[in-house]
């Protein structure tokens, strides 16, 4: 004969432990995906806008102008 299988009681702390790895699983993806893009964008810019002329001085004025 099988005995029933015992049940498992509900933890908090491991629900909530589970859950914010989830959490970190799903969203790290996107965080380091923008981090990626800002810093070359912002490397781009940096080494570009020295070479926008004057007349075009407004691009300086918002990150990422300079690769505009």
């Amino acid at each position: 004969m099988n005995s029933p299988a015992p049940q498992q009681r509900f933890d908090f702390l491991t629900w909530l432990r589970n859950s914010f790895l989830a959490g970190v699983a799903v969203v790290l993806p996107f965080v380091i995906t923008i981090w990626v893009i800002w810093m070359v964008v912002t490397f781009i810019d940096n080494n570009v806008e020295p070479l926008v002329p004057n007349q075009l001085a407004f691009l300086k004025s918002f990150p990422g102008g300079g690769v505009l």
